[in-house]
């Protein structure tokens, strides 16, 4: 590896300094940085209000999708403020699932007897959320 030097002389410094202006450049003033809320600021999504842990510890008990499936059965819920919705397909994207895991994981939920599924050709199925080892509707608190 060669090294590259460059020879200064002893009058660069004074020829810089020759070169520099003498009145100070003028700027812009400084725009004040909007920074975002702090995070203990910011109220909880109102669908953590209303979320069934007690019915979701059940249902992460099987394996596969059907955690992310029942995460996402619960948040639809919750922000509809109903137990029974429809997983749509942008739904299904929102939380990473496939549709064919989705059917998978809804037959897994409700041999469980967690929810209950309503299929008709060519329609998204209506599920309902069912309190654990009954078939009444899931209660939203």
């Amino acid at each position: 590896m060669k090294l590259k030097l460059r020879l200064v002389s002893a009058a660069a410094p004074a020829a810089a300094q020759q070169l520099a202006p003498s009145a100070p450049v003028p700027t812009q003033p400084r725009r004040r940085l909007q920074l975002p809320r702090c995070a203990t600021e910011q109220r909880p999504p109102p669908f953590l209000a209303a979320t069934r842990y007690d019915w979701l510890r059940l249902a992460a008990a099987h394996r596969g999708k059907v955690t992310q499936l029942a995460v996402m059965l619960s948040c639809l819920a919750a922000e509809q403020g109903s137990s029974t919705v429809r997983p749509t397909r942008a739904a299904l994207r929102r939380f990473a699932v496939s549709r064919d895991a989705a059917y998978d994981a809804l037959r897994k939920l409700e041999a469980a007897g967690l929810v209950y599924v309503w299929r008709l050709p060519g329609r998204v199925p209506k599920v309902s959320l069912v309190e654990p080892g009954t078939d009444q509707a899931l209660r939203l608190s």
